[in-house]
């Protein structure tokens, strides 16, 4: 599917927020730009859907350069985290925990639902290293 596109929704932020059709479009940074040594990866959106158990995920997957798969996580909303038609907040962090990416590995983060209605605004996304990330030298 694709997004329908930013709709403004009163009891928001009035920002605009995405109607989900299928899946959201996908975010992706190349690791080295994000992180030195990369150890968890964060992602989070807020949510509002008036099925009482959509199938709604968040996708994280890394790919290598070369576009094969290094491996890929989702967390599911479960019926019984969801309050149906309310906003809410669904969040998944993924500790890669023996993983071994190199800096131009890609990660990329996205939202599926098959559920009629679902709203999503406010995403989050948050890179951990395992030390602070060295500051970017300067470029004119």
């Amino acid at each position: 599917g694709t997004v329908h596109g930013h709709i403004t929704v009163d009891d928001v932020d009035g920002q605009g927020v995405l109607l989900l059709d299928g899946r959201s479009h996908a975010i992706t940074r190349r690791i080295g730009d994000v992180s030195d040594n990369l150890v968890s990866i964060s992602a989070g959106i807020l949510m509002k859907c008036d099925a009482t158990d959509p199938d709604v995920r968040i996708i994280i997957r890394i790919d290598h350069p070369d576009g094969t798969l290094l491996e890929w996580n989702e967390k599911r909303l479960l019926a019984i985290e969801h309050r149906p038609d309310q906003w809410e907040r669904f969040n998944f962090e993924w500790i890669l925990r023996d993983l071994t990416t190199s800096p131009d590995d890609l990660v990329s983060m996205f939202v599926i639902g098959d559920a009629e209605g679902v709203w999503i605004d406010d995403l989050s996304v948050v890179f951990r290293s395992r030390t602070p990330v060295r500051p970017a030298e300067p470029h004119a």
